[in-house]
């Protein structure tokens, strides 16, 4: 074999590259970022597109690193070539930089040393000899060599004069970089992984399955992975020939501060930021949008509790009605509830119109159709007179309004003959009520009195409108009675009070259903977190209009799975289809929600392709092995990437002396962050209000860096350098409570570097007694 182009076989011949390639990329910045001004100063669409096409390229930021990789393959068995990896490509020198997404970067992250690989690239598996694979590190502007696995080739040897150059043992080179890596203090915002996927991550980001649920432990990559699989599809995509425009992208989370933390990835790829939605938004937004017809004022006392309130709430909730909300929920139950809950809501309309009232609507709206479209072919001689056009866009918005509310009136008449199963749209919905309020008749007949004067030919034609108008009117009261019959939130209401609805409740959750089923629906326009599932569901059950925040989004990623009700998942399935991109990311041993579903249901529901990864980044192995006898798990994980680390302490004392405590670690060991975590957000509050320390809350969720208070609800998915378990007694963690080991061993897990259990000095706890026997922590001193 014979090497094209220069070998770079010393580290300060690819220091030299770097270099010259930072120096390439900071112009080509500088260009594309001066280009996109000039375009977008510009009066041509065309231009505009061109600027949007440069920015979803992301040519006009600068990557962090120019290259971290590097890979030598031979496509014909005869000639060797260098391919650099980095986060953009570039052809530099005689060589090439490629974008770590790319097909044959595959090779740098999935070989197990060198020889014959293959990979995959255009739907085809093409093989090439890897000959060399080399890992660096950057130090500001340098770099310098990490590991160099190379065949036995005369072009990869070493001058005499310079012995032991690039001679590092592969495997201790990368683990020493990765450790170092590890040991860091913490970012307000989650690192992206780029430089250092392992295989197994490596294959659930490059899957072409549609679907696919990423599971493993705390600290294992889960929702990095996922995160850098929406930047591969986005990626894939947009290089397809001829070139197309980025995908919409969507991170649905149960908390909008695990949506703040997880943007951090975006930093290094800013090609591929999605939109990042919590659950509470996407069922929110929902239910507010086929609400937006209702008046004002009603509008105004729609109140939908939160997830982390409802939480909260379940806490000192009994256990029947715990059980209640789970099972109405759960897969087994919520399909056929919301099957019954159409059926009678429709059954309750039929029966509430009558056949005879709405052919009378239907035939006298009709006639004021026809008025109207008189008016209008009136006046469309004389458009280009003055202040005729602007009354015929009125007319024809009127129009249309007529149009859909003679739909919505049709699609009634075949629900009272039993023809339909679906069919409240939400745009006929909204017409009828903008024809109710008769505001706009008004408008037209005052635009017409001035334009008679004008153009007295037209004299007839406020007689057109009023008669219109009058027809409105009469039926002003009708059409009132058929839309607050159509209130989702009346209907929704009505539908839990029927007796069938109550006795098949009753099968399911014992006598009390009545009852139950009022925590749902507590208030006209009061909607539990536990019900607003139901509620979406329910509504996509009987609407045509599937519009969401989620509308058009190719590729979505939906993060602490576990966490979240099945039926909020099912909602999300049906919004979304077989179409998109899915990627569910679930861990059963972190499930601490009320409400939440198990991964055995997920897989089936979305069809998904599931990936189980086993190396743990996060925690120090002492952490972990206590961690996991929470759980009552001894074995630890086979695959712990740290290997060093502090054993976590327990503190007996005050919680002002273990926040003097945390303050102490915080500053000693120069951390970023450092979390007090709380049971609940009333302990939180409390335990903030004793140390004067911030608390962490839902309705702020800006980077959280300092020391602070932070309920456990709040901490799915997050890390901190440092965690101060608070309260740990068998009063508020319970042994003999599956729940409750959950919740300890998922604060536990939180922590990278540091982790302390604080036990008020008169109380007992049987999980701290055990690991003390175990020798899995030591009292501090």
């Amino acid at each position: 074999m014979r090497f094209k182009g220069k070998v770079r076989w010393l580290e300060k011949e690819e220091q030299e590259l770097y270099r010259i390639a930072m120096d390439y990329f900071r112009s080509r910045a500088r260009a594309y970022s001066s280009r996109i001004r000039e375009l977008q100063r510009s009066w041509l669409a065309i231009d505009h597109l061109l600027a949007k096409t440069i920015r979803e390229s992301g040519w006009h930021n600068i990557p962090e690193v120019a290259f971290f990789g590097r890979i030598d393959i031979s496509f014909d068995g005869f000639e060797v070539e260098s391919r650099y990896i980095g986060y953009a490509g570039a052809d530099i020198e005689d060589t090439r930089i490629l974008d770590w997404r790319t097909p044959l970067a595959d090779v740098y992250y999935s070989a197990y040393g060198v020889g014959r690989v293959s990979y995959i690239a255009d739907g085809k598996v093409k093989e090439v000899e890897l000959t060399l694979r080399r890992k660096f590190r950057e130090h500001g502007r340098t770099i310098s060599i990490i590991s160099t696995e190379h065949a036995p080739l005369p072009f990869y040897s070493v001058p005499r004069e310079l012995p032991g150059e690039v001679d590092i043992k592969p495997r201790k080179g990368f683990s020493d970089y990765l450790d170092e890596l590890l040991s860091r203090t913490s970012d307000a915002l989650m690192r992206d992984i780029v430089k250092t996927i392992d295989a197994e991550q490596n294959r659930a980001i490059r899957t072409d399955s549609r679907a696919l649920l990423v599971r493993g432990g705390p600290g294992t990559g889960k929702t990095a992975v996922a995160l850098h699989r929406i930047a591969y599809l986005n990626y894939q995509h947009q290089n397809q020939k001829p070139r197309r425009a980025g995908l919409q992208l969507a991170y649905i989370s149960p908390t909008q501060r695990l949506g703040v933390y997880t943007s951090g990835v975006f930093r290094s790829i800013p090609d591929s930021i999605p939109h990042f939605f919590s659950i509470d938004e996407l069922m929110d937004h929902y239910i507010r949008m086929h609400a937006q017809w209702l008046p004002k004022r009603e509008q105004n006392r729609i109140r939908l509790e939160s997830r982390l309130q409802f939480e909260e709430r379940m806490l000192s909730a009994s256990n029947d009605l715990k059980r209640a909300f789970q099972q109405l929920n759960s897969s087994d139950m919520v399909g056929r509830l919301v099957y019954r809950l159409q059926e009678v809501a429709i059954e309750r309309i039929r029966n509430e119109i009558g056949a005879e009232r709405i052919q009378n609507l239907l035939t006298d709206l009709g006639e004021a159709r026809n008025q109207l479209a008189n008016l209008r072919k009136e006046l469309s001689p004389y458009d280009n007179s003055r202040g005729v056009k602007g009354i015929l866009d009125i007319v024809k918005t009127v129009c249309e309004h007529m149009d859909n509310a003679l739909q919505l009136l049709e699609e009634l008449t075949a629900l009272t003959k039993e023809q339909m199963a679906q069919w409240l749209s939400k745009e006929s919905v909204s017409s009828l009520s903008e024809l109710t309020e008769n505001r706009i008749f008004k408008e037209i007949d005052n635009r017409l009195n001035h334009l008679v004067w004008e153009l007295p030919a037209l004299r007839e034609l406020p007689r057109l409108n009023r008669s219109a108008s009058e027809i409105i009117s009469k039926y002003s009261a009708e059409l009132r009675k058929v839309l607050d019959m159509l209130n989702p939130f009346w209907l929704f209401r009505s539908a839990l009070e029927v007796p069938q609805i109550i006795e098949f409740v009753e099968q399911k959750v014992g006598k009390n259903a009545k009852q139950i089923l009022k925590s749902f629906h507590r208030d006209d326009y009061e909607i539990a977190y536990g019900a607003k599932p139901l509620v979406c569901l329910f509504l996509q059950s009987l609407c045509s209009t599937q519009e969401s925040l989620l509308s058009g989004h190719a590729v979505i990623t939906i993060d602490e799975a576990q966490n979240l009700p099945y039926s909020a998942l099912l909602f999300i399935r049906r919004l979304t289809g077989t179409s998109s991109y899915i990627t569910v990311i679930g861990d059963s041993n972190q499930s601490i929600a009320t409400l939440g579903s198990s991964l055995h249901d997920i897989e089936r529901l979305f069809d998904a392709q599931a990936y189980h990864l086993t190396q743990v980044y996060r925690s120090n192995p002492h952490i972990i092995r206590a961690a996991l006898v929470l759980l009552n798990q001894e074995q630890a994980p086979n695959f712990l990437m740290r290997t060093t680390g502090a054993m976590p302490t327990v503190f007996r004392g005050s919680i002002e002396g273990a926040a003097n405590l945390a303050r102490d670690l915080h500053v000693r060991n120069k951390y970023n962050s450092t979390a007090i975590i709380t049971k609940t957000l009333d302990e939180a509050i409390r335990i903030g209000e004793i140390t004067k320390l911030p608390v962490a809350k839902e309705d702020s969720p800006s980077p959280t860096t300092g020391i602070f208070v932070i309920p456990l609800n709040l901490c799915s998915g997050l890390e901190f350098d440092a965690v101060v378990v608070a309260n740990v007694s068998d009063e508020n963690y319970d042994s003999n409570s599956p729940e409750d080991r959950r919740r300890l061993y998922v604060a536990s897990t939180r922590a990278m570097h540091t982790l302390v259990f604080h036990q008020e000095p008169n109380s007992t706890s049987s999980l701290i007694d055990s690991l003390l026997s175990r020798n899995l922590v030591k009292m501090h001193k």
